[in-house]
């Protein structure tokens, strides 16, 4: 028999009671709903705790990025629908424009409506939510559409039907409209230039030529058959005099001679300069007829012959050689009559004569590089012979480039009168006979919209990783609510605009305003058609998106209520069991305390 002490009896008392301590405390924790507090309550399932509570962070945080995006969308969804019912507007408003009942002044009055969708068009392109441009792209804090003031030349387009995009099998995408380029002879006849071939095509042929072959039971073009003219040697890769193929590419580029809004781009001089001298030449004959001047004719002024200067002209005085001289670095010497008015640069105004007489007095000093400026037209006589040369369109004066103004003119070494033409380029084609012809391109003065944001995506679904155009982007950029066109097409060998519907509507407004009706009837009720398809399609494309990301929110708001049960299927507290437990815990504590005091020994105080 083993004899054990009083003390070891009150150690193993102490440290069972100490166990039903600890075992009741665990369990008056488990109080708040969760038996999992430490790993050491439960390893394996804390384990699993941990990863369900970090899904359930993760759930919480695309909820909130869809929820962003939704309310991103739903913003521009709003404009976007505004926007499509515009377009509509502006398609009634051009086939009411086209019908020929319709006088100048009724069309002035429908261009003058139309010319107000237009804006509110802009306006709902610079749509924001708070302060962001919902149709920026990535740049959301720059006001993306801009309605310019003045007028630019900007090139006019042929816009195919569906018909004739298939028959010509021009090449297209789903947000970029069919375009032909419109030519014209001096005899004022109208081509289109195929800008994906090199091939030219009668205006009949492309009004109802092509439905005769159709009706051969021919289904595309045969431009060896079918074409009037293609472009000439100067434009193919090939250097051959003839096409190959119906596919050949050529050097023809719509870029060198449009920027992506269709605005004519001018040749600037080999020193990269801008006009140095906004000097107003004009090219016709004597009897007043414009007369065509090719590339590369030089025109040599005879020395004492008058130009006319348009306001704002700048001279710059050289001390070298005592004279006047346009702009900075041109060399040529001028001399002003004395009824110019001008002025000076601390803005004081003169009469060229009350100027020299400033100067003749000590009032003015003339110093190196002091200008004035030419306020009211007056004429400027050259006193030394000038060469003008016609390169790509632009007139160089000693090879410094010059601006033409139309309306002024000059003389040349014949005595010949000159007026200035259009400064359209003019494209050597070559006939079905093997003649060399000149086509000019057209264009049509109008306003201009540019789009400043960018077309970049944003994508607020994922937290990190590549976006998914389809699926993961949330806004639309300029080029998808306002697709392309032939100025930046694919082909054209420029960026995307951004703009581009909203510059064929302002063609529209501008051919309804000068009353074009046979351009309505035709080309303008095509392209106000397809304006209006192509912001649909973006409408459209936004509203399949938006219903995804609500498709997506309410798998987000399952999964987690999923996530939910999982975290209190491996840490949740059963309950009925807990309440058991602990009743038997504090009844287990109660008779271990009753009895302690029992048997354990008393102490000395205890005596006491």
């Amino acid at each position: 028999m083993i004899r054990r002490s009083s003390n070891q009896f009150m150690y193993n008392y102490q440290r069972s009671l100490n166990r039903t301590y600890n075992h009741q405390s665990k369990l008056l924790e488990q109080s708040d709903g969760s038996r999992l507090h430490r790993p050491s309550d439960n390893s394996i399932d804390y384990s699993k705790y941990l990863r369900y509570n970090f899904s359930q962070n993760e759930n919480t945080q695309y909820q909130t990025n869809v929820d962003n995006a939704l309310s991103w969308m739903k913003v521009s969804d709003d404009a976007l629908v505004n926007m499509t019912d515009i377009m509509k507007t502006f398609k009634a408003k051009t086939v009411a424009a086209s019908t020929a009942s319709q006088t100048d002044s009724d069309n002035q009055a429908i261009a003058k409506e139309m010319y107000a969708l237009i804006q509110e068009t802009v306006a709902l392109g610079n749509n924001q939510q708070g302060d962001r441009y919902t149709f920026a792209g990535q740049a959301a804090t720059i006001r993306p559409f801009t309605l310019s003031e003045e007028q630019y030349d900007r090139g006019l387009a042929k816009t195919l039907d569906e018909k004739q995009a298939k028959f010509f099998n021009t090449a297209e995408t789903n947000d970029e409209i069919t375009q032909m380029l419109t030519l014209k002879t001096d005899a004022g006849d109208t081509y289109y230039l195929d800008t994906n071939t090199g091939y030219i095509y009668t205006k009949q042929f492309m009004d109802s030529g092509y439905k005769e072959v159709l009706a051969q039971n021919r289904k595309t073009v045969d431009p060896t058959q079918d074409a009037f003219a293609k472009l000439g040697n100067d434009f193919f890769n090939s250097g051959t005099s003839t096409f190959t193929d119906a596919t050949q590419s050529t050097n023809f580029k719509i870029s060198d001679f449009f920027d992506s809004r269709g605005i004519v781009r001018d040749t600037v001089d080999s020193s990269g300069d801008s006009a140095v001298a906004n000097v107003g030449l004009a090219f016709t004959n004597s009897a007043g007829e414009i007369v065509d001047i090719e590339d590369g004719t030089q025109l040599t002024m005879a020395a004492g012959s008058t130009v006319t200067a348009q306001p704002g002209s700048l001279l710059v005085y050289s001390t070298a050689d005592s004279a006047w001289h346009f702009g900075e670095t041109a060399g040529e010497s001028v001399t002003l009559d004395d009824s110019v008015q001008i002025m000076t640069q601390n803005g004081n105004t003169y009469s060229y004569a009350t100027f020299n007489q400033a100067v003749a007095n000590g009032d003015v000093t003339l110093t190196n590089n002091m200008w004035i400026r030419t306020i009211t037209d007056a004429n400027i006589t050259f006193t030394n012979a000038q060469n003008v040369t016609v390169n790509d369109g632009t007139y160089v004066i000693n090879g410094n480039k010059v601006t033409l103004n139309s309306g002024t003119n000059f003389t040349d070494s014949n005595g010949t009168n000159y007026t200035t033409t259009d400064h359209m380029k003019t494209l050597n084609a070559i006939d079905s006979n093997g003649n060399t012809i000149n086509l000019k391109l057209m264009t049509i003065a109008q306003t201009i919209v540019s789009y400043s944001g960018d077309n970049n995506y944003i994508s607020m679904a994922k937290l990190n990783g590549s976006a998914d155009q389809s699926s993961d982007t949330v806004n639309l950029t300029g080029a998808d609510i306002f697709g392309r066109d032939l100025f930046d097409g694919v082909n054209s060998g420029n960026d995307a605009s951004g703009c581009a519907m909203l510059n064929n509507m302002i063609t529209v407004y501008q051919k309804t305003n000068g009353s074009d009706q046979s351009w309505l009837s035709g080309d303008g009720v095509e392209m106000a058609d397809q304006i209006h398809q192509t912001t649909n399609r973006a409408e459209s494309k936004l509203g399949s998106r938006q219903q995804l990301y609500t498709a997506v929110k309410d798998m987000l708001i399952t999964q987690n209520e999923t996530i939910t049960s999982d975290i209190v299927d491996v840490s949740g507290t059963d309950i009925a069991k807990l309440a058991t437990d602990l009743m038997e815990q504090s009844s287990v504590m109660s008779l271990a305390l009753s009895m302690g005091g029992r048997i354990l020994p008393m102490s000395l105080a205890d005596y006491i």
